[in-house]
């Protein structure tokens, strides 16, 4: 119970605002693609080889 005793302090959600800080994308294209790859590789390989 003390462990969430104070749980009415935090905001509600309609109180909490999200806005970007800059006006910067949030990824890049090639961070698409190497996350693309990266996941297409482990699933279809089982990932790196075992030593």
């Amino acid at each position: 119970m003390s462990l969430v005793s104070g749980y009415s302090t935090y905001a509600a959600a309609d109180e909490i605002s999200f806005t970007a800080e800059g006006d910067t994308p949030a990824s890049s294209p090639l961070c698409g693609f190497l996350a693309s790859f990266a996941f297409s590789y482990f699933t279809s390989t089982g990932g790196p080889p075992k030593r």
